[in-house]
C-alpha cells in the first residue's frame, strides 16, 4: 500500500528526531542507521527512502536544528512587535537556555565538523547562522542606544555586540557546572545590558 505524503513526511520527521537524540547522546561516529531506524520504529528501508546515508541524515538533522533556532529567533523574537528592543535582546540572550538541546547539539556538531572536511558546506551554514545572531546584536544595540538618547557610551556598538554575542554563543556551549549554571538568570542578562550597553 502506498504511503500518503503526510505519512512520508511524518516518517522523515520521526527519523530526524531519532537521529537528533542519538547524535546528541552518542555522537555521529557511535550512531548507526540501524539504531536510528529502531529508535524511530521504522525499517532500514524507510531510512534509505528518505536519506542517502548516515552523513545525509546527519546533515539534515543539523539543518533542522538550525532551522528551529532561526524560526524562534526571527519570528518569535525579531518579528515580534510586542517586544521592546531591550526585551528582544533579553529574549535572544535567553534563547540558548530556552533551546539548550539545540544549541548544545550545534556546539557538538561544530567540534565534529572542525575535523571532517566532508561537511564544509554545513560548517559554512553554521557560521552564517552565527553571523546572523551577531548582526542582530549589532542592530539591536544601535537601536536601543538611539531610543535611550545618550550621545556617547563607554563601549562602542560593535564591541558591545561582540561581548553579547560571545555571551550568547559561549555560555551554553560546554558542560557548565551546576553551581555556575544556577546563577544564570534573565535578571543577570538585564543587568548586563544596563551596564554594558546603556552606559
Amino acid at each position: 500500500m502506498r504511503r500518503t505524503k503526510e505519512e512520508s513526511a511524518a516518517t522523515k520527521q520521526a527519523l530526524i528526531k531519532a537521529a537528533f537524540d542519538l547524535f546528541y547522546e552518542n555522537g555521529i561516529e557511535r550512531t548507526s542507521l540501524e539504531q536510528i531506524s529502531r529508535a524511530a520504529n521504522v525499517t532500514r528501508g524507510a531510512v534509505y527512502w528518505h536519506f542517502q546515508n548516515k552523513n545525509d541524515i546527519f546533515a539534515q538533522t543539523v539543518r533542522e536544528a538550525l532551522a528551529q533556532i532561526k524560526k524562534v529567533s526571527e519570528v518569535d523574537i525579531q518579528a515580534n512587535a510586542n517586544l521592546s528592543t531591550k526585551e528582544a535582546i533579553l529574549e535572544m540572550l535567553w534563547l540558548p537556555h530556552k533551546m539548550a538541546e539545540n544549541f548544545k547539539f550545534i556546539y557538538k556538531t561544530t567540534i565534529y565538523l572542525s575535523t571532517h572536511s566532508l561537511f564544509e558546506e554545513l560548517q559554512k551554514e553554521i557560521h552564517q547562522a552565527k553571523f546572523r545572531q551577531y548582526d542582530f546584536f549589532v542592530r539591536s544595540i544601535a537601536a536601543l542606544r538611539l531610543e535611550n538618547g545618550a550621545q556617547s557610551y563607554t563601549i562602542a556598538n560593535e564591541q558591545a555586540a561582540l561581548l553579547l554575542f560571545s555571551l550568547f554563543d559561549g555560555i551554553y556551549n560546554g558542560d557548565m557546572p551546576n553551581a555556575i549554571d544556577s546563577t544564570i538568570s534573565r535578571e543577570l542578562f538585564e543587568n548586563i545590558i544596563d551596564l554594558m550597553i546603556l552606559h
